[in-house]
């Protein structure tokens, strides 16, 4: 199985890079660079207050990103630079945060992942493989969801600034067991991650949630379990 843990659910990085760059591509060469610029941080800001909070904290870095952006026109490849500095910067800054924070992350996930049955089944998928193509902005649902999860996920953000030391994670073993034993996720199962072709929507969406149905967690491991699933380097 420990082959398969890299390709399990990344769902908490989908905040960072979720929307905000899609924003402002339609008419980024009809404003000048710096309203542009106000602009999306602005509503980076309302909209996703993760994703604001880890940009400005790396300012000089996000305004190279747009810089680029100006040069090239090139909206895919910022959109994943934002997501590359969100791996760089504000994975380990979350894997820091207190237990507390990091459990009240169960309850916005468990929403998106309903959210995006309902509204949008083939998002689950993507965040099975980490692909954050999802335009939350499409839809009022969707980007209900999205701002209560990225307000949650910005305390987490927050709490893990103020800490040095990277919270208690599980060994592989222990997150084995509990995917297993307490989850029921089968060995059949984690191997359909392996293939994005042999997964559907639904099965993508019901995988989903069986991996944050927090619940069916030991209490004592929620925080780890989500620590390590997620934000473990």
């Amino acid at each position: 199985m420990n082959k398969l843990f890299k390709i399990v659910a990344v769902l908490i990085l989908c905040a960072f890079g979720g929307s905000s760059l899609s924003a402002f591509a339609a008419d980024i060469f009809s404003k000048k660079e710096r309203e542009i610029f106000d602009k999306t941080m602005s509503a980076a800001r309302n909209n996703d207050p993760a994703t604001y909070a880890v940009l400005l904290d790396h300012i000089e870095e996000t305004e190279a990103i747009f810089r680029e952006l100006f040069d090239t026109g090139d909206a895919a490849a910022a959109r994943q630079k934002v997501l590359d500095l969100a791996g760089k910067y504000a994975i380990p800054t979350l894997a820091r945060a207190s237990d507390e924070t990091t459990v009240a992350l169960y309850a916005p996930v468990r929403i998106v992942i309903e959210v995006l049955k309902i509204h949008k089944p083939e998002g689950c998928k993507q965040y099975l493989y980490g692909q954050f193509n999802i335009n939350f902005l499409d839809n009022p649902v969707l980007t209900a969801a999205n701002k209560y999860f990225s307000d949650t996920i910005l305390e987490t953000y927050s709490s893990g600034k103020k800490n040095t030391q990277t919270g208690t994670l599980l060994t592989e073993d222990q997150l084995a067991d509990i995917m297993v034993e307490n989850l029921g996720i089968s060995e059949e199962e984690l191997e359909k991650l392996e293939d994005l072709s042999a997964i559907s929507d639904a099965d993508a969406c019901r995988l989903a949630a069986k991996f944050y149905d927090h619940q069916r967690i030991p209490e004592v491991h929620r925080a780890a379990y989500l620590r390590t699933l997620v934000f473990a380097q």
